[in-house]
């Protein structure tokens, strides 16, 4: 195992909740999205095994020197709270639970479903959702349904579709380790990708692959790690500052607090995501204006819209989306949109799209974004990660942010099968929602 084998997102948010709630409480539920996601006993033995394993994987000077490098906006502070961080794996707790005698699979060996949870504390215990997923994946893909074939011809297929992709003029981005087949299917993929953009894409205007979140396999391909911003980062900030009437100011504040001076110089985490408690609620406070009390900053009663390079899409319908983005940004008046040059860089916005893409997607939202006047990138997934011939049956798993503090920590997303956490806790959100339009 390594330490930065780990999506970047994860440590960006780590940053971030090390800054703001360094001695924040919360725990962990594990949920499977996809129907009757069931293990057999030989997976759940590997599963136990790899996460015990957790307690000897520790970051290494090389790595915390490619953070250095590659990473520049975390701090000193974070970069030598990493250099001691241990896995605490006696704050997770994972139980298997035999399904009904009769259900076997073709091995005769018997099946159950796997509950998993975690407790501690909020900046020690985020970092648990990547590895668990990826261990819980491979696992699955290893004893329950393994393929039948190889890895002959993977790295081609990736070069293949990411000539597609490139010759379209689509940039684009590889996420995939959650629900990986595993780290070496991961690398050959990002290989290939990275191969085509080297023949195809040679200068810096035609650059379309833009790099991988995987932090480990960028810094084994010279790649640069990119990093969203996440829903936990919202979800937790609504539950310990409890005042759902706020949370899109305060949620943006404390990031621009930790990110501010980078979050509109290419990076993946200055696009602003809107879904966490729905897209519609978000943007009414997207154009709030930034104030801190540091008198050295630039980005004092600057808009939020001026901070931000743009929105991520991650849930819903996209074509949707795009019509919503464009009106907001058509209704903001010309003298926020300009309120301060930040950087040097376009004030055209940037949509980022993540939500289940292809290719052929990919180019439709691509056609219908730009003549909406923006610029477009994409972040795609298990298409690339998992192109086998049986990838439709990848699980859909998730480890999210259960409560902090002990309050609820939620998720309305802009569809209902993407929500996550406390019936009543959502319920009295959508109230305040309501209440807020009058």
């Amino acid at each position: 195992m390594h330490f930065l084998d780990i999506d970047l997102y994860k440590l960006v948010n780590q940053c971030a909740i090390h800054r703001h709630f360094p001695d924040a409480e919360a725990t962990w539920k594990f949920t499977s999205r996809s129907p009757n996601f069931l293990v057999t006993e030989a997976a759940f033995g590997s599963i136990k095994s790899q996460i015990e394993g957790l307690r000897d994987v520790v970051i290494t000077d090389a790595e915390l020197d490619f953070l250095r490098k590659e990473c520049p906006y975390f701090s000193d502070k974070y970069l030598e709270y990493l250099a001691s961080f241990r896995y605490r794996v006696e704050n997770l707790s994972i139980t298997f639970k035999p399904v009904a005698l009769y259900q076997f699979n073709p091995d005769g060996e018997g099946l159950g479903s796997i509950e998993i949870g975690a407790q501690g504390n909020w900046c020690e215990t985020t970092l648990f959702e990547a590895p668990v997923l990826q261990i819980l994946a491979e696992a699955f893909h290893r004893y329950v349904l393994p393929y039948t074939g190889d890895y002959s011809g993977q790295e081609e297929t990736a070069y293949n579709k990411a000539s597609l992709f490139i010759r379209s003029g689509i940039r684009f981005a590889q996420f995939g380790s959650r629900r990986r087949r595993s780290l070496y299917g991961q690398e050959m993929v990002t290989r290939g990708l990275q191969r085509a953009q080297l023949d195809i894409g040679r200068d810096e205007s035609s650059r379309c692959f833009l790099g991988s979140s995987n932090v480990h396999i960028c810094r084994v391909l010279g790649l640069k790690p990119l990093s969203t911003m996440s829903h936990e980062w919202f979800m937790g900030v609504g539950a310990i500052l409890d005042d759902y009437s706020r949370v899109t100011v305060d949620g943006l504040s404390l990031w621009v607090d930790c990110y501010g001076p980078w979050l509109k110089q290419g990076h993946m985490f200055g696009l602003a995501l809107p879904d966490t408690f729905g897209s519609n609620f978000f943007l009414q406070d997207f154009e709030g204006i930034y104030t801190t009390k540091n008198q050295n900053s630039r980005l004092d009663k600057v808009p939020f819209t001026s901070i931000f390079a743009g929105l991520r899409q991650d849930s819903g319908d996209a074509e949707q989306f795009i019509s919503l983005a464009r009106e907001f940004y058509s209704n903001i008046s010309l003298s926020n949109r300009n309120h301060v040059s930040v950087d040097d860089h376009s004030d055209q916005p940037l949509l980022m799209f993540s939500d289940s893409l292809t290719l052929a997607k990919c180019r439709n939202l691509a056609e219908i974004a730009q003549e909406a006047g923006f610029e477009t990138c994409f972040g795609v997934g298990s298409a690339l990660t998992n192109d086998f011939p049986d990838r439709h049956r990848n699980p859909s798993i998730v480890f999210k942010l259960n409560t902090v503090d002990g309050k609820m920590a939620v998720k309305i997303s802009d569809v209902p099968g993407k929500g996550h956490g406390d019936a009543d806790t959502i319920a009295k959100i959508l109230e305040r929602q309501t209440a807020m339009k009058f």
